[in-house]
């Protein structure tokens, strides 16, 4: 096992990983295999929940040809990727329990990449803000733990007027609450999830925090500035750059992400679109596109490096999402570790089909690429 990486998922081992894995996770693991063949290593796909402690033997998968062979009892690689999703669930529901889990894996010297202690943080939207305040203050918009009172919201409404209401925890965009102020004592509220929009009207704060508090229930939501951000022929769009480390260097993949018509979220997982940002961005910007990309791209490698300082040698890889107000000034508003792939769902994952190739080879190949050549750097540390 000494030439073999991990690639930690959500597999059930009844099933091929091609039936349990959703598009993100199986692509990663089928080509990342691939990358790490031609370095002379192999990618065992499996679950942590079947994890034999005493042992250190998991059943899982390797990708041979166009298919995946099951071994039952396998020792645990060393070096690990992390594409669990649900995690702390996975290990409550099925497993031996998520803090258990990482004590375990930390004193038998199991390394895990992207590791739990940052993604818990990047989870955490205002944990993030805190952490990325250390880097800059301004980049992020002004955050608070929302306490559920009309005077918070109002003093949020003396810095602008829209609002935005976001689970503490979670992601793709989901139970996301847009607030906006139409004018003194009028106020529209629109909330997003799977791919739904809902929209209200108030003519009070009070109705409003009302209808507030029968979404969120007893969910923990932050609170935060709005942006009145550049649209795209009525679509708000947001800039996603992708930082993937190779074990020595960061390189940067970017692109832009339009929202459904009407929406205040470009997430694509609430029906938003993907586009070359290069493309977006002189149609909205004109000649100004070039210099934008340029301070996105400087920013981008900036703040991986600090979050490197902060986790040496430990990231993998890291999606920052940012918008951009109508004069070009850069806003961050999320950091992702476990990111989606450009094009999010490949005909035939083994294959890649004509029509797709182009889109591949200039941005999902490369990400893989730094993916596997980091895992093989970390494996031949340890050797």
């Amino acid at each position: 096992m000494e030439n073999t990486i991990g690639f930690m998922c959500n597999i059930n081992k009844s099933q091929k990983p091609i039936h349990s894995l959703g598009p993100n996770q199986i692509t990663r693991a089928v080509h990342i295999s691939r990358v790490l063949k031609d370095f002379g290593s192999k990618l065992l796909i499996y679950s942590p929940i079947y994890i034999d402690l005493e042992l250190k033997t998991v059943p899982g998968f390797y990708v041979e040809g166009n298919d995946f062979i099951f071994i039952d009892e396998l020792p645990i690689p060393i070096i690990n990727c992390n594409w669990t999703v649900g995690t702390k669930t996975l290990h409550r529901e099925e497993g031996i329990g998520y803090e258990k889990f990482k004590v375990w894996s930390r004193d038998n010297g199991i390394q895990i990449y992207v590791p739990y202690t940052f993604v818990e943080i990047a989870l955490d939207k205002y944990c993030t803000h805190s952490l990325i305040s250390g880097f800059d203050q301004e980049l992020c918009p002004y955050t608070e733990l929302f306490e559920r009172t009309k005077f918070q919201l109002q003093d949020f409404f003396t810095m602008g007027d829209i609002i935005f209401l976001k689970p503490r925890k979670g992601g793709r965009g989901n139970r996301i609450i847009s607030l906006k102020k139409q004018n003194r004592n009028s106020y529209s509220l629109s909330f997003y999830t799977k791919k739904q929009k809902q929209e209200y009207n108030f003519n009070s704060l009070e109705d409003v925090l009302k209808e507030i508090e029968k979404i969120i229930t007893n969910r923990n939501y932050i609170v935060q500035k709005g942006i009145e951000t550049q649209r795209y022929n009525g679509h708000s769009f947001d800039v996603r750059v992708l930082m993937l480390h190779d074990g020595k260097d960061w390189h940067c993949i970017h692109q832009a992400r339009i929202g459904a018509k009407d929406y205040d979220i470009s997430n694509v997982s609430q029906g938003g679109i993907e586009m070359v940002l290069e493309e977006l961005l002189l149609r909205v910007y004109g000649k100004k596109h070039k210099k934008i990309i340029n301070e996105v791209g400087k920013l981008s490698f900036s703040l991986a490096d600090y979050l490197e300082s902060k986790y040496p040698s430990q990231l993998i890889e890291l999606a920052f999402d940012f918008v951009l107000d109508k004069t070009g000034n850069i806003y961050l508003v999320e950091i992702n570790t476990k990111p989606g792939l450009y094009l999010q769902i490949l005909t035939d994952v083994f294959n890649i089909q004509p029509e797709e190739r182009e889109v591949f080879t200039e941005f999902i190949e490369p990400h893989i690429y730094y993916m596997g050549k980091f895992l093989q750097t970390k494996l031949e540390e340890i050797n």
